[in-house]
C-alpha cells in the first residue's frame, strides 16, 4: 500500500527534487557575478576568492555524509527541513561578513546546510524510480531543472551587484530558502519507509566503506565528479577572466547563460531520445567527441577571442555535460534496491570532494585569458578518458 501511494506521488515527488536542488545550487550560482567585487570589497586576493568555492564544496562533500544517515533513519522530509534551517542561518552569517575570513565561515555553514539538498533530492528520485529507464528520465529532467538556477541565478545576482552589493545577493538567497522551506514543510510528502530500529553511524559507516569499494559506482562517482568540475570551473573561474577583459557584472552573469541553455538542451536530448541508447555507449561517445571539440576550442581561444565565440564554446560544452551528468548519475545509483540515502551521499560526497580538489588545482592559476580555462577542460577531459579506460581494463 505504502509503495501505491509513493507511486502516485512519484511526478509530484520528481518535482520536489528538482526543486530541492535548484535552490541548493544558487546558494553557488547567485554570488558568482559577485567574485571580483567581494575580492575587491574585502581586501582579497584572487586565489583566496576562489577559495570560498573551494571550501563550499569540500565542507558541502563531508556533511552529506550525515545526511544519508540522518534521512535513512528519519525520512527525507525532516533530513531537508533541517538542511535549510542550518543554511538560512549561514546566509546571515555571509551578509554581516566584514572581511574574507568571516565570508568563509559564513560559506562554511550554508554548506553544512545545503549539503542536505544534493543527497535528498538523489534519494527521492531513487525511492520512486527502479529500472534504468526511469532512472534515465528522471535524471534528465533533474539535469534539465536543475539548469534553472545556473540560467537565471548569475543574471538576478548580476544585477543586484550592478545596483545594489552582494550582501544584498545573500539577504536574498536567505529569503528564497525560507520560502522554500515553508512550502517543503507544508507540502513534501515523505517519500522513505521509516524503519522503527535506527541504524547507528558506526554501522552506515560500514554501508560507506562497502559503496567505495564497489569499483564501478566509484569510477562512475568519480567521472561524475570531473563532469561537475566543468560546470562549476566555468561558473567560478570565467567570471575573474570576463572581468579581467573589462566586462561588467550585469554581462558577466549573462554569460552563464549560454552554458545554461547548452546543460538544458543535453540534458532533454537524453529525456526525449537518447535514453533509448545503450547508456555506456552514449556516454563514451560524447566524452571522445568533447575531447576533440576542445582540442579545437583550445587553439580557435589562443588565437581568436570575443563574446559570440565564447557564447558558442559554452552552448557545446553544456550540450556535452547536460548529457554526461545524467548519465553518470544513472549509471551509479542504478541497481540499488536498499540503503538509497547511503548511496546518493557517497555518490555526492565523491561528486563535490573531488570537484572541490579539482577546483584547488585551478586555484593555483592566475586567469586572465579564456584559453586558459579552454586548456583546464582540455585537462579534464583526458583525466575523465583514462579513468574510463582503467575502468574498462578492470572490467575484462
Amino acid at each position: 500500500m505504502y509503495y501505491n501511494v509513493l507511486m502516485e506521488n512519484r511526478s509530484f515527488l520528481i518535482f520536489i527534487s528538482c526543486l530541492i536542488l535548484i535552490v541548493g545550487l544558487m546558494a553557488m550560482d547567485f554570488i558568482n557575478p559577485s567574485l571580483p567585487y567581494i575580492m575587491k570589497n574585502l581586501s582579497a586576493s584572487q586565489q583566496a576568492t576562489k577559495g570560498l568555492m573551494i571550501t563550499y564544496l569540500i565542507a558541502l562533500s563531508i556533511a552529506q555524509l550525515f545526511y544519508g544517515t540522518f534521512s535513512d533513519n528519519y525520512g527525507r522530509r525532516r533530513a531537508i527541513v533541517v538542511a535549510f534551517v542550518i543554511a538560512i542561518g549561514g546566509f546571515i552569517v555571509s551578509a554581516l561578513s566584514r572581511n574574507i575570513q568571516m565570508l568563509y565561515v559564513g560559506r562554511f555553514i550554508t554548506a553544512l546546510g545545503l549539503a542536505g539538498s544534493p543527497v535528498i533530492s538523489r534519494a527521492l528520485i531513487a525511492d520512486v524510480c527502479h529500472d534504468q529507464n526511469s532512472l534515465k528520465k528522471a535524471f534528465s529532467y533533474f539535469a534539465m531543472f536543475s539548469q534553472v538556477s545556473p540560467a537565471l541565478a548569475p543574471a538576478f545576482g548580476g544585477i543586484i551587484q550592478h545596483y545594489a552589493s552582494w550582501r544584498v545577493s545573500f539577504v536574498v538567497l536567505a529569503l528564497i530558502n525560507v520560502a522554500t522551506l515553508i512550502f517543503l514543510y507544508r507540502w513534501m510528502p515523505e517519500s522513505h519507509s521509516i524503519p522503527s530500529i535506527k541504524k547507528p553511524f558506526r554501522q552506515q559507516l560500514i554501508v560507506y566503506v562497502g559503496l567505495i569499494k564497489e569499483r564501478r559506482f566509484l569510477i562512475f562517482s568519480l567521472l561524475s565528479s570531473l563532469v561537475m568540475t566543468f560546470t562549476l570551473g566555468f561558473y567560478s573561474l570565467s567570471p575573474f577572466i570576463f572581468h579581467s577583459m573589462g566586462y561588467n557584472a550585469i554581462v558577466n552573469g549573462m554569460m552563464c547563460i549560454p552554458y545554461a541553455i547548452g546543460l538544458t538542451s543535453g540534458a532533454f536530448a537524453l529525456g526525449t531520445f537518447l535514453y533509448r541508447f545503450d547508456s555506456e555507449k552514449t556516454f563514451k561517445v560524447i566524452m571522445f567527441s568533447g575531447f576533440l571539440f576542445l582540442i579545437l576550442a583550445s587553439v580557435i581561444l589562443y588565437f581568436y577571442v570575443n563574446l559570440l565565440w565564447i557564447g558558442i564554446f559554452a552552448v557545446i560544452i553544456g550540450f556535452m555535460c547536460g548529457n554526461l551528468s545524467a548519465l553518470t548519475l544513472s549509471l551509479c545509483l542504478q541497481g540499488f534496491q536498499m540503503n538509497k540515502g547511503a548511496a546518493s551521499a557517497v555518490q555526492a560526497f565523491i561528486r563535490y570532494f573531488f570537484t572541490g580538489i579539482g577546483l584547488r588545482l585551478c586555484n593555483f592559476i592566475e586567469l586572465a585569458h579564456f584559453y586558459q580555462l579552454s586548456l583546464i577542460f582540455l585537462t579534464i577531459s583526458l583525466s575523465m578518458i583514462i579513468i574510463y579506460g582503467i575502468e574498462r581494463i578492470y572490467s575484462r
